[in-house]
């Protein structure tokens, strides 16, 4: 199992819950007070394994969220991680960082560190591709 989290601040910030359960694709979500868990199941044939994603939302206020992603499953018989878990997890908060940047709202830390390294690293490979798209 892998586990990230992120914290979120912006206007309308409850905007970002319909977001979430369309491009990532969630099938199931349960909704108590100001927690939301969000679900949503994909499997690999390449890895001939289910991966469960979770999104637990808890709204702070009106302007601020922080979401617990956890992702599990992936492995083999032998209880042997593919990566397909912290690729998963990647995966999910590269697509809140876009979702962020198209909507203004600002992620004030991202843990475990190295999916910060990654969203630079992401952040950077956008920026570089929408530059060479403008001049083809």
């Amino acid at each position: 199992m892998e586990r990230g989290n992120i914290h979120i601040t912006g206007e309308h910030i409850k905007e970002l819950l319909p977001i979430l359960i369309k491009k990532g694709e969630c099938t199931s979500n349960y909704k108590a007070d100001n927690v939301i868990v969000l679900m949503s199941e994909v499997y690999y044939t390449r890895i001939k394994s289910n991966l469960l994603s979770m999104y637990i939302v808890n709204i702070i206020n009106d302007s601020e969220v922080q979401i617990e992603l956890v992702t599990g499953g992936g492995k083999d018989g032998l209880d042997v991680s593919w990566g397909a878990e912290k690729a998963e997890n990647i995966k999910k908060v590269n697509m809140i960082t876009d979702i962020c940047n198209e909507n203004s709202w600002k992620i004030v830390k991202i843990s475990p560190e190295e999916f910060e390294i990654d969203i630079e690293k992401y952040n950077a490979k956008t920026f570089l591709n929408s530059i060479k798209n403008m001049f083809r």
